[in-house]
């Protein structure tokens, strides 16, 4: 005959089962709450102005950067691209400044007849030029209107359709960006593209910075301008020395030229 063997024993129905699969379920946990704090901040640090993100922001902000910095503002008005162009204009020996040109249109041209190419790359090179410009604009002008809203006593002013009540302009604070490296980079290209077109008959270049805003959604049925607003913001002149006996700084350059105009 045959020995029973009893069946092996088995925990009893109601012991809750440890080991690696408990272990997984407390990671997936974790992961999952990490996820979802992190989508929340991240919907918060990118929102339009509300209620949830002026409690949180000094909070939004410590988490989100500098690691986690975005450029682009998820449901706002402001759409995920931007338009700046940097016109450049050259002075001759005369004394006479030729008209603002934009130096990369030929470029463009080819660009759109041509996708193919390579020509999307020197755009995309370029036009970081003109961001870069912009992006040093922005960070002047939001320390100017704190400034003045630290000197009234008051709060920080709240933009309306892309102007700003404290009339911090991209004039105003050009003085405050000689020092920029995106300034000097952006005169850099002034120099070249003139030396380009003129030569050695060019003596001074100038390039302005023109950031196009897209139109408020309240304005989007009118038909009376493409853009809502256009920031114009000239960069001083700089001088146009032979690049082969020029050793001194762009920026001590543009001073130089500055004191020459304002001799009598």
């Amino acid at each position: 005959m045959e020995e029973r063997r009893d069946p092996k024993p088995t925990a009893p129905a109601d012991e809750p089962r440890k080991g690696p699969c408990s272990l997984a379920r407390g990671i997936g946990a974790g992961v999952a709450i990490l996820i979802g704090v992190h989508v929340l901040m991240t919907a918060i640090y990118l929102g339009p102005p509300n209620l949830a993100k002026l409690s949180l922001q000094e909070v939004v902000a410590a988490y989100m950067e500098p690691f986690f910095r975005q450029r682009w503002h998820l449901f706002s008005p402001m759409p995920a691209f931007d338009s700046v162009k940097l016109p450049v204009r050259c002075r001759s020996a005369s004394g006479e400044w030729t008209p603002w040109a934009d130096p990369l249109e030929d470029l463009y041209r080819q660009h759109y007849r041509f996708r193919v190419l390579g020509h999307g790359k020197l755009v995309q090179f370029y036009h970081s030029i003109g961001s870069d410009l912009r992006e040093s604009v922005v960070a002047a002008q939001e320390s100017c209107r704190q400034s003045r809203a630290e000197a009234e006593g008051g709060e920080m002013p709240v933009e309306t359709d892309g102007e700003s009540a404290a009339q911090c302009t991209g004039r105003d604070v050009v003085p405050l960006l000689v020092s920029e490296p995106s300034v000097e980079l952006a005169q850099r290209y002034a120099v070249r593209a003139c030396r380009a077109n003129g030569g050695d008959s060019v003596v001074a270049a100038q390039v302005k910075l023109l950031d196009f805003l897209p139109k408020p959604f309240s304005k989007r049925h009118d038909e009376s301008a493409v853009w809502g607003s256009v920031m114009e913001v000239p960069l001083p002149p700089i001088e146009v020395a032979p690049a082969e006996s020029s050793t001194a700084s762009l920026g001590e350059r543009a001073a130089g030229l500055l004191l020459a105009e304002a001799a009598p």
